[in-house]
């Protein structure tokens, strides 16, 4: 009896000894897969911190790809042999996401871009070399060396009405202030003033892309800049004086350099200025061309054109199939007959489609669209909207001394709206006509990155939100019901 109970007693024993040693088993198999799980975790966001701060791991999700860097403005960084620092003057947190992005993607891009914030305040000697220029906080300082050039973040962005970001370029103006930093040269555009002249918002900035320094001459009072290499003259509403044609043609006699002309059909005849075109075989008719089958914005005086394959301007927009905008446009007639243009080479640039018409302008252009259907008399055919004239002044040492004139018989072709649009390749002429005797740079050329109504903005706050959700608070919620279920086993 005794016996049995002893046996009995000893299975008992036997049996519980297992069950704790069960415990004890899965109790320790718990523990190891908790401490293996948070050390996966720790040690997976340690190597994928490093990798982005090393080569970049964000991916852009986004369907314009709002985060990610322009291919073009891409090579150029890589291709980047100077020391470049990009100031911010403000918190990294005070900044759109976006910008704050693309200053990441060019510090991992080329090793040599470094970038910082500097608070004014706590910092106050940092712009003592800047003290001529109005620092804002949304100032963007690009430097190299003893050379700057100070963005503001809202030249980052295209806005529309009501101040609605329509387009990103924060590509095209960092790359250009990078590309001017880093350039020996030093050359200037002129802008014309003094005759009414027209410039554009979006003409203004395409002016800041091409590696110049920027400025406004009037020739009644002053001479062009020594180092000028191209001079606009946009939509002028008065007529030129020949004492300023003078000083235009002593420019031009320097060899390698620039007019370009952008005429409004809508001010009428400028006999003066348009007489020194046609002395470079460039005539400007006086009328408007119409085409009824090829027309933008529902107006069929707002022209869809072509491009001329024989010139180089253009040609990336032409590659791209981009159409061309040329509204309230007058034709150009291109004469060589003239003995005296023996040492002119003209060129075609921008051509109506075959279906077009003009229409002679009698008096005010309002009275001559009142009534654009095609009449008796009016011209029909292919017209020239956009030509060039490249004049051989001498021969120096078998170097060629030349220089080109472009006319455009359209103003109205620099409107923000044609200048921004992802489907012109307005943007693209202007710019190559403007850079037609100096080294062209594709990416001066870098688009907007058009902005849809579908796209969302995560400011920075919201950004920083979902990283810690995702990185910290759901792997320490998994790691505490972890704990939980362990504690509760343990307990049984």
């Amino acid at each position: 009896m005794n016996e049995n109970k002893s046996k009995i007693g000893l299975l008992d024993r036997i049996r519980l000894g297992l069950a704790a040693n069960t415990k004890v088993k899965f109790g320790t198999i718990t523990a190891v897969i908790i401490l293996v799980a948070f050390i996966l975790f720790v040690g997976i966001n340690l190597v994928f911190k490093i990798l982005d701060v090393t080569v970049g791991m964000d991916i852009d999700m986004t369907t314009q790809k709002l985060y990610s860097i322009d291919p073009t403005a891409k090579e150029f960084l890589q291709s980047l042999d100077k020391e470049v620092t990009i100031t911010v003057i403000q918190e990294e947190s005070g900044f759109d996401v976006r910008t704050v992005q693309a200053l990441n993607n060019y510090d991992v891009i080329s090793p040599n871009i470094t970038y910082q914030y500097v608070n004014l305040e706590l910092n106050p000697s940092y712009a003592n070399f800047l003290k001529n220029e109005d620092l804002k906080d949304s100032s963007i300082i690009v430097q190299c060396g003893n050379r700057y050039r100070i963005v503001d973040e809202s030249e980052m962005f295209y806005t529309g009405t009501g101040a609605k970001i329509l387009g990103l370029r924060i590509d095209q103006k960092l790359c250009s202030a990078i590309n001017y930093v880093t350039s020996d040269e030093v050359s200037y555009l002129a802008v014309i003033s003094g005759h009414g002249e027209q410039v554009t918002n979006e003409l203004n900035e395409i002016c800041g892309t091409t590696n110049k320094t920027v400025v406004t001459v009037s020739l009644l009072t002053d001479n062009l800049p020594e180092d000028t290499d191209t001079v606009i003259i946009s939509e002028p509403t008065v007529d030129y004086t020949p004492a300023e044609i003078k000083k235009l043609e002593d420019y031009m006699l320097k060899g390698q350099k620039t007019i370009v002309v952008f005429m409004d059909a809508q001010v009428g005849e400028l006999p003066v200025l348009e007489e020194y075109l046609s002395e470079w075989g460039l005539n400007l008719q006086n009328d408007i061309v119409v085409d009824t089958d090829h027309y933008w914005g529902g107006n069929e005086t707002y022209l869809l054109a072509g491009y001329d394959k024989a010139t180089t301007v253009g040609k990336s927009a032409l590659e791209e199939n981009l159409n061309l905008a040329i509204p309230l446009a007058r034709s150009i007639e291109i004469d060589s007959s003239d003995n005296n243009l023996s040492n002119c080479t003209q060129f075609a640039i921008i051509k109506s489609f075959g279906s077009a018409y003009s229409k002679a302008i009698n008096g005010d252009l309002s009275d001559t669209v009142k009534s654009i259907g095609k009449e008796p008399g009016d011209k029909e055919g292919t017209f020239i909207l956009g030509a060039g004239s490249t004049k051989l002044f001498s021969k120096v040492e078998g170097q060629n001394i030349e220089s080109t004139l472009i006319v455009y018989g359209s103003a109205a072709m620099l409107s923000d709206s044609m200048l921004t649009s992802s489907v012109l390749g307005n943007r693209t002429v202007v710019l190559d006509s403007l850079l037609y005797h100096s080294q062209k740079l594709d990416m001066m050329n870098i688009p907007i990155v058009a902005i849809k109504d579908y796209s969302i903005n995560i400011d920075s706050a919201s950004a920083n939100i979902v990283r810690i959700v995702l990185m910290y608070a759901i792997p320490l919620i998994i790691l505490v019901y972890g704990g939980y279920i362990w504690i509760s086993r343990k307990k049984r």
